[in-house]
């Protein structure tokens, strides 16, 4: 699986690459910026990551994310900020990457 994702185009001096970690890193932050949002944190397993970002072969970047709602507050619209927020951040990092923005809600605290 790769690890970075390559612009090839991005200038006439050469490429970019993105490492994985920086997406996961930038669309942790961004969800966790929205009112009534937790991006899980797994204190038993190390392995466990809340943010997963997969590289597809047809050049796209999938973004999973898990969460915990506050209780009360409209899931619908709470996911519909975090994939703006995210989607946002994520373009303003990379100007013309494709990707998909998947949010699970595993929590009701």
């Amino acid at each position: 699986m790769a690890e970075y994702y390559s612009i090839n185009n991005h200038s006439k001096l050469g490429k970019i690459s993105i490492s994985r970690s920086v997406f996961e890193s930038v669309a942790e932050n961004a969800a966790n910026q929205v009112a009534g949002v937790q991006v899980n944190k797994s204190k038993r397993f190390k392995l466990y990551r809340p943010v997963q970002v997969e590289f597809r072969k047809d050049g796209k970047v999938d973004v999973i994310i898990s969460i915990s709602l506050k209780k009360g507050v409209n899931s619908t619209d709470i996911c519909a900020k975090i994939e703006e927020e995210v989607s946002t951040q994520l373009l303003a990092l990379t100007e013309s990457v494709p990707f998909r923005i998947e949010i699970k809600i595993t929590e009701i605290i």
